[in-house]
């Protein structure tokens, strides 16, 4: 039993799936660090990359590459569901690191979309083949229908803590 100023707080079961939640947590998010490979860039950040991207060339896995719309910031923080104001301060960031451009409209100069610099999308396909790379790999070493029923597990945790997290603060914002 753990206890704090005399009160007890989890049974040792309680405490073993505690321990085991947080430990598994932190190796996420050591694993998140390492596969982003550009140490200046945060998760936060890879992701706004990621929609733009997707925006400008379709999604990458996908049959539709190469397709554009044209992005600007209030769909990205839509997208991305946060404010305007920290969409438009994270892209400022990633304009001053060289990965992001503003693109005047053709016909109505005031339109802003985003995109890409080379060193941008260089980012982005090094990433995607990093991580495919090691997607497949575990892959393998699982199996197939293990790598299935791992995704899937995953998801159905992620989707309780999200609905836990959303009852608790409906106020907040994330990024997925």
């Amino acid at each position: 039993m753990i206890t704090c100023e005399g009160k007890h707080l989890l049974t040792a079961k309680e405490k073993e799936h505690f321990e085991g939640m947080i430990h598994i947590m932190k190796r996420i998010g050591s694993i998140n660090k390492k596969i982003l490979l550009h140490e200046d860039v945060s998760k936060a950040e890879f992701f706004t990359l990621m929609s733009i991207h997707r925006d400008r060339f379709g999604d990458p896995l996908s049959e539709n590459a190469g397709m554009a719309s044209g992005l600007n910031v209030s769909e990205l923080a839509t997208q991305l569901n946060i404010s305007v104001p920290a969409v438009s301060k994270m892209i400022r960031r990633l304009e001053e690191k060289g990965y992001i451009v503003r693109i005047p409209g053709t016909s109505d100069r005031r339109m802003i979309s985003l995109g890409l610099t080379e060193y941008g999308q260089e980012l982005i396909e090094t990433t995607i083949r990093h991580m495919s790379s090691m997607t497949m790999e575990i892959v393998q070493q699982l199996g197939e229908e293990d790598s299935r029923t791992l995704m899937n597990l995953l998801n159905h945790v992620f989707d309780i803590i999200d609905h836990m997290l959303e009852s608790e603060h409906p106020d907040k914002e994330e990024i997925e």
